[in-house]
């Protein structure tokens, strides 16, 4: 649970702590609440002196469900609908006009995603050669084992699970992952970039 530059990521911790307690794992839950206590018993957060109550608790169920809903089945219309409209013709599965219509690799990384969680993830997986970023492209990749995970396609899926480099599969994605897999919303914009 080092962040990047090798220090404790106390948010990584939590995000695990509040993926494995929506799922029921209540020791695991437990455990990577114990990791960010034992961590922040010696230490103070910088600007503010100290580590603030809720940065030592998970979140209740109630909040960590709200976050991680399990996916509706008009889970695809909201994504499109509040989308940019380059992603109108996902819908139909007109997905070459939505690429006449991209016009950066951001956009057609986001059609490449939006083909994975339309089901149309053999789609996807030709589609990454669009790409010229190798992390676009691992997040397709991710994108489309948490989608085969999710429909059951578990041959597949662990294929493409497999071939994802250790880089992809941090405390986040992991998490990620598991809450995908359980048929919940990973992050707040899946599939798209969280940032």
């Amino acid at each position: 649970m080092q962040s990047e530059r090798g220090t404790f990521n106390h948010m990584a911790a939590r995000y695990a702590g509040n993926a494995s307690r929506i799922l029921q794992m209540d020791d695991l839950a437990e455990r990577f609440l114990q990791i960010g206590v034992e961590h922040h018993a010696n230490t103070k957060i910088p600007r503010i002196g100290y580590v603030p109550v809720a940065a030592k608790q998970l979140d209740d169920l109630k909040k960590i469900d709200q976050k991680h809903p399990i996916f509706s089945d008009d889970y695809i219309i909201s994504v499109i609908n509040a989308s940019e409209k380059h992603l109108l013709p996902c819908l139909s599965g007109n997905y070459p006009t939505a690429f006449s219509h991209a016009t950066n690799q951001l956009q057609i990384e986001e059609i490449i995603l939006m083909q994975a969680i339309c089901g149309d993830t053999h789609l996807a997986l030709q589609s990454i050669s669009r790409l010229s970023n190798t992390q676009s492209q691992a997040n397709v990749n991710f994108v489309v084992a948490i989608e085969l995970f999710r429909h059951g396609k578990l041959d597949q899926a662990h294929e493409i699970y497999n071939s994802l480099s250790e880089d992809t599969l941090d405390i986040w994605r992991a998490s990620q992952m598991a809450l995908g897999i359980a048929n919940r919303v990973p992050w707040a914009a899946y599939p798209f970039h969280d940032f």
